[in-house]
């Protein structure tokens, strides 16, 4: 028979999810493990780029999406690797030292203009259609 302390709620914590996770038969989670035969010359890990960058691992993964920066994904599990070299770390270090609104102008200053006239600045007057 289940005493009263069985069935006490108690504040969640590690030990608790863990004893848990026994009693209906889950196994421990590992981390990912990241074996670094997979990488080629000259490339990383997001984790161990964004650490060697003082760049958050979110950011690193928003350039990712942006194209910011040159990275493929494994075929399986899909992880990205990021492709830097020497030089590349220089261009990332500087883009990272960058005040974030400078880096929004620059974006925006190389976008072509809608009109097709280039330039990327859109024009304030209405159009006269």
């Amino acid at each position: 028979m289940a005493s009263a302390a069985d069935h006490a709620v108690l504040p969640c914590s590690a030990l608790r999810t863990t004893v848990l996770r026994q009693r209906l038969g889950i196994p421990a989670s590992r981390p990912h493990r990241q074996h670094d035969d997979a990488l080629g010359p000259d490339e990383w890990w997001p984790r161990t780029l964004a650490q060697e960058l003082g760049l958050s691992k979110s950011s690193l993964a928003h350039w990712i999406t942006q194209g910011r920066v040159q990275a493929r994904q494994q075929e399986q599990p899909h992880r990205w690797i990021v492709w830097a070299d020497a030089t590349e770390l220089g261009r990332l270090r500087t883009l990272r030292a960058q005040p974030l609104d400078r880096q929004i102008r620059q974006r925006w200053l190389a976008r072509p203009a809608e009109d097709g006239a280039g330039g990327g600045t859109p024009s304030l007057l209405p159009s006269s259609q």
